[in-house]
């Protein structure tokens, strides 16, 4: 439902963050389209999308160059992917190959009342949306020993080395080595004399080889002193041990080697604008020129990149002007680089990029680069990457507590977080209201409203729309606590010219929160 990488709905909601891969789901609870009041309980999923099905067109996928397809299997059943990787496997020899009963079997085995192309058919709307009802689950009951025998006999990938030491006295042990150079060992039974039929290497790599249920398949050396007998469910049990103990290792995150080679900020630059010696430099994010207070004490003003160069040109004549890329292009890119060589004689300073592709438009057009919050900022690794990408002030993540930005002091550019705003939840392609309740009605006040009563409000711009968080964020009494950060940014979405005046005012001078509102994640962080 959301642009990958753009969902907070699961860490502000739950406190599990989905940009990491702990999405808690709560897209899939019911909320109601609303025009911003709120309406009684609803069973209503407008947030969930039918599951994506492309099988008709990878012919057509792969006449146009693509050579690879990926078939996502979070938090599915092996039923499913098993029966997924068969059709597409079909599919990509011909649509005539595929099996229609094991194409009905997929589409019972788990879909959101169906499948959707509607991305890349460009037949966005209503139909895209679906969600798991009880007849779809009912559906699936009888498939599903079935589509079990997919994969009953799966042949292992992984290459793995099985040694095998059995001596008299000793425990026998069990050495394995997969091809990634992860290693385990397990201590068995000590052999005992054969009294019948002693141990051989063909009875033992008997054991050894039965891999099922694993990724492994293995090739197996055996130093077995004549003589000797151990039981077969020892020898298995060592295979298990350490099987189990490689796929725990493989499992593991492993350190993503960086080059800590970092080149210093390039000469075009937003750091002078975005520094002060004594306290953060305010900058003021709007989403129309119409919020923009009169004699506004802002230090720094955001606009669209589509506001008219003529109101960018009048306001840079007595404040610092940022424009800010749209977070979502989806094939905009030429237009949207037009605008940026077009405003670069209306004193523009800087351009806000959420994203590596609005950077490397940015940089084309000759224009500073300030990385913001949907770059998803969270180490100094990534900070310095992004300097090396032209990157001159960048907008941490606002999935960081205070103390997990204790590295901006290592970075070689300035940095600040957003201080206020009601926060984007989801950056979306369909809009969820005028899905079901038609764009007409909106005028800019659209909503959904959960279980709970509690409304959610929605922006449209830029063939893209966000859903907003409930209550804004708010740190204006929090300042003197902040880690040392170079400034802040109040992104003001559906405010009045009034209220951005007022709330402007409050961090100039610190007043207390509002009855509704959040300190957000900087506190209590995510999983």
């Amino acid at each position: 439902m959301s642009v990958s990488g753009q969902c907070m709905m699961s860490a502000m909601l739950g406190g599990r963050s989905g940009n990491r891969g702990l999405c808690a789901g709560p897209c899939r609870l019911p909320f109601m389209p609303t025009l911003g009041q709120a309406v009684p309980k609803s069973d209503q999923k407008v947030l969930s999308l039918k599951d994506l099905s492309l099988i008709e067109y990878v012919s057509e996928l792969a006449s146009i160059g693509v050579c690879s397809l990926k078939i996502e299997g979070r938090m599915k059943r092996p039923e499913y992917v098993a029966a997924a990787t068969s059709c597409y496997s079909a599919a990509s020899t011909g649509t005539k190959n595929i099996d229609p009963n094991l194409l009905n079997d997929l589409q019972a085995v788990f879909s959101r009342s169906g499948f959707t192309d509607g991305y890349y058919t460009g037949r966005r709307g209503k139909n895209m949306f679906g969600s798991r009802t009880y007849e779809d689950v009912t559906a699936a009951a009888p498939v599903l020993k079935r589509l079990a025998q997919l994969y009953s006999k799966e042949t292992g990938r992984i290459p793995v080395k099985l040694k095998f030491v059995v001596r008299s006295g000793q425990p026998a042990v069990l050495f394995a080595k997969d091809d990634s150079g992860n290693f385990a060992k397990a201590f068995g039974d000590v052999p005992q004399p054969a009294i019948n039929r002693p141990l051989d290497e063909v009875s033992a790599a008997a054991q050894l080889q039965k891999t099922g249920g694993t990724p492994f398949f293995v090739k197996i050396t055996c130093d077995i002193e004549h003589g000797l007998a151990m039981s077969l469910s020892s020898i298995n049990s060592l295979r298990r041990q350490v099987l189990d103990d490689l796929l725990k290792q493989r499992s593991l995150p492993h350190p993503v080697p960086f080059n800590k080679t970092v080149s210093p900020p390039p000469p075009l630059s937003a750091r002078s604008v975005l520094k002060k010696e004594k306290m953060p430099v305010l900058v003021a994010r709007f989403a129309n020129a119409n919020q923009i207070p009169k004699n506004t004490n802002a230090d720094v003003i955001v606009l669209p990149l589509d506001t008219p160069v003529d109101i960018l040109s009048e306001l840079s004549i007595k404040h610092s002007v940022f424009v800010e890329v749209p977070r979502g292009m989806f094939g905009s890119e030429k237009s949207t680089l037009d605008k940026l060589i077009g405003i670069t004689k209306a004193g523009v300073s800087a351009a806000l990029c959420n994203n590596i592709g609005a950077i490397a438009l940015a940089r084309t057009a000759n224009i500073a680069v300030v990385a913001y919050f949907g770059m998803n900022i969270t180490n100094v690794d990534a900070l310095n990457a992004l300097v090396q990408h032209g990157v001159s002030a960048a907008v941490l993540s606002q999935e960081l507590t205070f103390k997990q930005m204790s590295f901006a002091r290592l970075a070689l550019t300035t940095c600040g977080i957003v201080a206020y705003g009601r926060q984007p939840l989801m950056l979306t392609r369909n809009c969820p209201y005028s899905a079901f309740a038609g764009c007409d009605r909106c005028k800019g006040k659209a909503s959904l409203t959960d279980r709970r009563g509690i409304c959610f409000p929605i922006t449209c711009s830029g063939g893209c729309s966000e859903l907003l968080n409930s209550a804004p964020l708010w740190l204006a009494d929090q300042l003197s606590k902040l880690p040392p950060l170079d400034f802040i940014v109040l992104h003001f979405t559906i405010e009045s010219r009034q209220q951005t005046a007022d709330i402007i005012d409050a961090y100039r001078s610190g007043s207390p929160p509002p009855e509704n509102f959040t300190r957000g994640l900087y506190k209590r962080g995510v999983e």
